[in-house]
């Protein structure tokens, strides 16, 4: 996304994981806590996008961000430094590509609206924190988590870092859905 001031249709954290969930079993990564990016990028959402478009580009072209989503146009950009670290598994760039895969299945035009009103949207109409909760719950399946005991094992076995861990355990846990 840009710096552009929009907010989104609202969508609780429920909605999310539930969108997320349902986009996992549908590409087939149900069953399996590591979802492996470059497989992800190169070869199924092209398969059930067929107007897909990705492109990496060097971080002089991509300034500070670190991946743009155009969900008009099916299309995402990854700077070249985070799309060879989320191929080579690591965490943090991992949730950036999912992140903005988020924007592009949340955050169609019609489903965004230029924000009118002094300071922060509310939390669940913020694009940003959608994309981010779509991460997380993507990533880290809630159907699964169950499997693992603690932070690190959840971090090694989805491949996210251990913040990115932390934070979704937290969240199932607040929601009765973490059991350890």
């Amino acid at each position: 996304m840009s710096n552009i001031d929009y907010e989104a249709e609202p969508l609780s954290r429920a909605n999310i994981r539930d969108y997320a969930t349902n986009i996992r079993a549908a590409i087939g990564f149900d069953q399996t806590p590591y979802i492996p990016i470059g497989d992800l990028l190169e070869f199924v959402l092209p398969r059930v996008m067929p107007d897909f478009f990705w492109d990496v580009w060097e971080k002089q072209q991509m300034g500070a961000s670190h991946g743009l989503a155009n969900p008009d146009t099916n299309s995402v950009i990854l700077r070249n430094d985070v799309y060879v670290g989320a191929c080579n598994g690591v965490g943090r760039e991992r949730f950036t590509v999912i992140h903005e895969i988020g924007h592009l299945l949340l955050h169609h035009k019609d489903r965004l609206s230029l924000r009118r009103a002094v300071g922060k949207p509310k939390v669940y109409r913020d694009p940003e924190w959608q994309a981010n909760c779509f991460a997380g719950e993507f990533l880290v399946s809630h159907k699964l988590v169950n499997q693992f005991h603690n932070v690190l094992e959840v971090s090694s076995a989805f491949g996210v870092s251990m913040d990115a861990a932390r934070k979704q355990l937290k969240e199932f846990a607040k929601n009765g859905i973490w059991q350890k």
